[in-house]
C-alpha cells in the first residue's frame, strides 16, 4: 500500500539569544525559539510562544518545512518575563515545552539626588545659592525602582574648600548598565574678609562739640557677595560731645559670615580749646602730644623768686568758642623738677592740686571767664620744674618755670628790664661793634648777695632771625661767659651786688639777638638786643651808675656805655655830693644820690663823637625829688643844657622842666638839630631854691641816642 506516512517522533524546541537570562538589560532583548521536526515538519505558527507581556513584545515567524522560528523581540521595561514555548508537528506529536527567561529589562536612568553639609557630611545642612565661609562637602545619593544600583557606581562626596563658585556633579549606574546624573549648586564659597578703609576721621585731637564727619570705603574685597558695614558711633555726620579719647570704628559682615578682623578703627582726643597759661606764665604746650610723637619744646616761662605767688591761669572753651566753667575739668596741677631745664621730664613732682581732694588756692574767674590755681612757693627749693596742668581729657599743658633763690634786678641800662625766654624783652637797637654791658643785680630778703650766694653760670648770645619769641633749640650762640668751662669775665660789684658781662659785638653780623643769662640756681632771664649798621638811631652814651661801689669814695661815674666813635666822660654833680653812689630812692643798685640840691648845681658829662649825629634826643630814667617833708608843695627847675665849651659860655638850652614833689619820673627831650662832630658837655642845672634842705634828686641814669 503506498502514500501512508507515519510520524512518531516528537519535534525539539531550541532557543537562542545574544541576552543572558536571568540578568538586567538597558536593551531590547531578542529570542529565537526553533521548533525543528526531521520528518512531518512543524505545524503552521509554531512553536507556540506564550507568557508575552502585555506591550513592548512582537513576534515574527520564520517558517519551514523541516524547521520553523519565532522570533520574540521585548521592548519594554520588565522586572522578569519568561517566554515559554511549545510546538507540534504536523503528525501531532507535540515538543517538550521550552521556556527562557526571566528576561529583566530596565530602560529608566536611576535617580541621582544631592545634599551639602558643612565641613563635613555630618556637619551642618548647607542650602545651594547661599553664600559661606566654610567648606561644603556634596553627598550623592542613588537610586532605582527596577533593577536596583550597582554597587559602587555612585560618585564619591566631593569637597570644595576654595572661594569660588561651583556646581557639583554626580552619577551612578543601576544593574542594567543605566546611568542617572545629578547636580547641586552654585555652591558659593567666600573666605575673603571683608575690606574697610577709613579716612576721616583721622588720628588727632578735636575740639569738644567739633563736629566729625565720617568718610570710608567698605566691600567685599572681592569676595563677589555683599558686605554689610557698620559704623561706630554713626557712619554719619555726628558731634564729639564727650572729651578724652575716643575712637571711630567699621565692622564689616558679608554674605558667607567673614567679618572684618580686627574691625578697622581710628582712635582720637577730644579736647578743650585751651588758651593759657595766662601772664606771668608763657603760653601753655600740649606736652603729652597727640598722636604720641617727639616731645615737644616747652615755652620757658622765665623765673620767679622762690616766696612768689604765681597765678596758674588757662580759659577752656569748646568748638564754638563756648566758655568752660566746670572745676572738674581740672584733674591735676603737678611741678615737676627738670634738672636740665630742657624738654619734658617724667616723675611724680609736687602735686599743687589734685581734683580729689581739691584746693583753695583753685577757682573759676567768672569775670575773666579763667580758671586761676594761685602756686605758693614759700619753701620750693629753687631749680627747674615743669608745671603740668591735666585736664580732664587727658591732656597735659606745660611750661617751663625758674624758682630763683633771690630776686634778679635788671637788666640795667642800657638793656631793659629781663623777660621769660619765650618773650623776650625788647632793649632796642645798638651799633654792630659796640660793646653791650650786660648789667643786673642780685637781691636776698635782707638786702644785695654781696656774698655771691648765686652766681652767673652762663651769659650767651643766641642768633634769633625772626626777632621774636626764643631762639630755635638747639641753634649755636655767641658764648659770652661760662663758669664750668672758666669762659669769659662777669665782673661784680660787691656793695651793689652787681655783675657785669661785656658784649664786644665786634664783628657779629648784624641781626636780632636773645641774650640768654643763666644763673647758679638755674633760674633765666632774657632780653632781645638788635644790631644794626650805623645810621640809625640807636643808644649813643649812657650813664647807670652801677659800675661802681657805693658810697662816699664814689662821686663820679664813667660812662656804662658807648657806642662806636663816641666817647663819654665821667658823669659828676657839682654841688655836695658826700653821700657818692647810693642806693636811696632808685629801683636799681645804685643812683647819683646828692645831699642837697641849691640853685645853681648841676649834674654835668662830657660826649665826644667822631661822626656827625642827628635825631639825638637825652633821657633821664627815675629823676626822683627825694623831698622828705610833707607837704612838698614846691620844687625846684632845672635846664637841660650843652656847650662845646666846657664852661658853658654859650650853652644851648635843650629843655626846662621842673619835676613832680615828690614823686619819680623818666624825662626824655629832643636835641635840635645837628650834633657836629665835636666834644659836647652836658650839664642838668637846677634853679631856684629847694623849698627842703633834704631835697635830693636822685638820678638813676642818662641816655643819650640819636643817628650817627
Amino acid at each position: 500500500m503506498s502514500g501512508i506516512n507515519i510520524d512518531t517522533v516528537a519535534p525539539a524546541i531550541t532557543t537562542s539569544s545574544a541576552y543572558t537570562a536571568g540578568t538586567w538589560t538597558n536593551q531590547s532583548v531578542t529570542v529565537n525559539f526553533t521548533c525543528t521536526d526531521n520528518l512531518s515538519g512543524p505545524g503552521a505558527q509554531n512553536p507556540v510562544i506564550s507568557g508575552l507581556p502585555p506591550i513592548g513584545a512582537t513576534v515574527t515567524y520564520s517558517p519551514g518545512n523541516l524547521a520553523s522560528t519565532a522570533t520574540v523581540t521585548l521592548t519594554a521595561e520588565t522586572a522578569g518575563t519568561t517566554l515559554n514555548s511549545t510546538c507540534q508537528d504536523l503528525a501531532g506529536n507535540n515538543a517538550a515545552p521550552v521556556a527562557f527567561g526571566p528576561i529583566q529589562i530596565d530602560l529608566t536612568p536611576p535617580t541621582v539626588t544631592a545634599t551639602a553639609n558643612l565641613n563635613s557630611t555630618s556637619g551642618p545642612a548647607y542650602l545651594p545659592n547661599t553664600w559661606t565661609n566654610q567648606s561644603v562637602v556634596v553627598t550623592f545619593a542613588c537610586s532605582d525602582s527596577l533593577s536596583g544600583v550597582k554597587a559602587g557606581s555612585i560618585t564619591a562626596s566631593p569637597s570644595f574648600g576654595a572661594a569660588g563658585t561651583y556646581t557639583a556633579n554626580g552619577s551612578c549606574q543601576d544593574n542594567a548598565g543605566n546611568t542617572g546624573n545629578g547636580s547641586f549648586g552654585l555652591i558659593q564659597i567666600d573666605t575673603t574678609l571683608p575690606a574697610a578703609l577709613i579716612t576721616s576721621p583721622v588720628a588727632q585731637t578735636y575740639l569738644l562739640n567739633q563736629q566729625i564727619t565720617p568718610s570710608f570705603t567698605c566691600g567685599d574685597n572681592a569676595g563677589g557677595d555683599t558686605t554689610t558695614c557698620t559704623a561706630t558711633p554713626s557712619a554719619t555726620a555726628y558731634t564729639a560731645n564727650a572729651v578724652g579719647p575716643a575712637t571711630f570704628s567699621v565692622h564689616g559682615a558679608d554674605q558667607a559670615g567673614n567679618v572684618t578682623n580686627p574691625d578697622p578703627s581710628v582712635s582720637y582726643l577730644v579736647i578743650y580749646k585751651f588758651t593759657g597759661f595766662q601772664a606771668p606764665l608763657q603760653a601753655a604746650v600740649m606736652s603729652n602730644p597727640f598722636p604720641t610723637g617727639p616731645a615737644p619744646a616747652l615755652n620757658d616761662s622765665g623765673s620767679f623768686t622762690v616766696g612768689t605767688t604765681i597765678p596758674i591761669a588757662w580759659q577752656l572753651q569748646d568748638f564754638g568758642n563756648t566758655f568752660i566753667s566746670d572745676p572738674t575739668s581740672l584733674t591735676s596741677i603737678v611741678a615737676i623738677p627738670n634738672p636740665t631745664c630742657v624738654g619734658t621730664v617724667s616723675g611724680p613732682g609736687t602735686v599743687l592740686y589734685n581734683s580729689s581732694t581739691g584746693h583753695a588756692a583753685f577757682s573759676y574767674d567768672n569775670t575773666n571767664n579763667r580758671f586761676v590755681f594761685n602756686w605758693d612757693t614759700t619753701g620750693v627749693a629753687s631749680g627747674c620744674y615743669n608745671v603740668v596742668v591735666t585736664t580732664n581729657d587727658t591732656a597735659q599743658w606745660s611750661t617751663l618755670v625758674h624758682i630763683a633763690a633771690e630776686t634778679f634786678a635788671g637788666f640795667d641800662a642800657p638793656l631793659t628790664t629781663a623777660s621769660a625766654p619765650a618773650s623776650p624783652s625788647n632793649s632796642g637797637t645798638f651799633d654792630t661793634g659796640s660793646t653791650i654791658p650786660v648789667m643786673w643785680q642780685l637781691n636776698t630778703s635782707t638786702g644785695p648777695d654781696s656774698a655771691q650766694a648765686v652766681k652767673p653760670a652762663n651769659v650767651t648770645a643766641f642768633p634769633n632771625a625772626g626777632c621774636s619769641g626764643a631762639p630755635l633749640s638747639g641753634a649755636p650762640g655767641i658764648l659770652l661767659y661760662d663758669s664750668a668751662s672758666n669762659q669769659g669775665t662777669a665782673g661784680f660789684e660787691p656793695s651793689t651786688a652787681v655783675y657785669t658781662v661785656n658784649w664786644a659785638t665786634g664783628a657779629s653780623p648784624a641781626g636780632c639777638y636773645d641774650v640768654v643769662v643763666t644763673l647758679s640756681d638755674q633760674s633765666v632771664y632774657t632780653t632781645m638786643v638788635t644790631l644794626a649798621a650805623p645810621g640809625g638811631n640807636t643808644t649813643l652814651l649812657q650813664y647807670n651808675f652801677d659800675n661802681v661801689p657805693q658810697g662816699p669814695g664814689s662821686t663820679t661815674a664813667p660812662a656804662s656805655f658807648a657806642a662806636p666813635n663816641v666817647t663819654g666822660g665821667v658823669l659828676g654833680f657839682t654841688g655836695d655830693n658826700s653821700n657818692g653812689m647810693f642806693q636811696n630812692g632808685c629801683a636799681f643798685a645804685d643812683c647819683i644820690d646828692p645831699a642837697g640840691v641849691v640853685n645853681g648845681n648841676a649834674y654835668t658829662f662830657s660826649f665826644a663823637n667822631a661822626t656827625a649825629i642827628s635825631s639825638a634826643s637825652i633821657s633821664f630814667k627815675e629823676f626822683n625829688n627825694d623831698c622828705q617833708v610833707n607837704p612838698c608843695n614846691a620844687a625846684q627847675s632845672f635846664l637841660v643844657q650843652y656847650d662845646t665849651d666846657s664852661g658853658f659860655s654859650n650853652p644851648v638850652t635843650v629843655s626846662n622842666f621842673t619835676p613832680a614833689a615828690p614823686g619819680t619820673m623818666n624825662y626824655s627831650f629832643p636835641i635840635s638839630g645837628s650834633l657836629a662832630a665835636n666834644t659836647y658837655y652836658f650839664r642838668i642845672l637846677a634853679q631856684g631854691t629847694s623849698q627842703d634842705a633834704t631835697s635830693q634828686y636822685v638820678l638813676d641814669n642818662v641816655t643819650i641816642t640819636g643817628s650817627h
